[in-house]
């Protein structure tokens, strides 16, 4: 009898314990993303790019279950690479988003967020548990204007012929930062709106030129 009195304290205690480590598990996620997202573009554009991400780390110790939202005004149409991503210990996940900025958007100034929801947690075993975090939103300004022209960019050898192996990539430049609103190969074709302008010209990974223009309302 005191050999079982024994056992089932052994047992009880190694359930008490495996209870109390999930009970203290460290729980964290951590949302970073390369700048700034703030554009400026006409209705009727497609922005999208190699920098629209967003990158999610799990900094804690038990895998996370995180919804990916994102709040855009009337006209304004995001694209998700994600919508739910489950993130194991220490590992990261990136969620690529495009913004389709259609004509129906009124002109004017315009604030939404991308947001990361942590909203479970699975533990040993498989279960999923809900948790409370707090939500880390992007935030994404977007200035919309009425009068747009269209920028055709082709790169050309010495001789005039088009180069079509070539990765042409066009940002807005806002407060010296470079805002990414399309890329595309051999020849590029955005509308856009006064301002200024940086293209960079890219050959698998090197760029071979890059140059910045201003666009005014004299541009032909």
């Amino acid at each position: 009898m005191k050999i079982k009195g024994i056992l089932l304290l052994i047992l009880f205690s190694v359930f008490l314990l495996s209870f109390l480590q999930i009970g203290i598990c460290d729980i964290g996620l951590v949302a970073t993303y390369p700048h700034a997202f703030d554009f400026i573009v006409p209705p009727g554009t497609y922005i999208h790019g190699s920098d629209l991400y967003l990158k999610l780390k799990n900094t804690g110790d038990v895998t996370l279950v995180v919804n990916i939202t994102a709040d855009p005004p009337f006209g304004v149409e995001v694209y998700l690479s994600a919508d739910q991503v489950i993130i194991k210990p220490g590992k990261e996940v990136i969620i690529r988003f495009a913004i389709n900025v259609t004509e129906y958007v009124v002109p004017s100034n315009y604030s939404f967020k991308i947001t990361a929801l942590p909203i479970g947690a699975i533990i040993s075993g498989g279960e999923t548990t809900a948790i409370t975090l707090p939500a880390y939103a992007v935030p994404i300004d977007l200035k919309v204007s009425g009068t747009a022209y269209l920028l055709t960019v082709l790169v050309v050898d010495p001789i005039g012929n088009p180069i079509e192996d070539v990765l042409i990539q066009l940002y807005v430049v806002v407060d010296e930062t470079l805002n990414q609103i399309s890329e595309q190969k051999g020849v590029l074709k955005q509308k856009v709106i006064p301002g200024t302008y940086h293209i960079i010209v890219r050959r698998g990974s090197k760029i071979c030129n890059q140059t910045r223009i201003e666009v005014t309302n004299d541009t032909t």
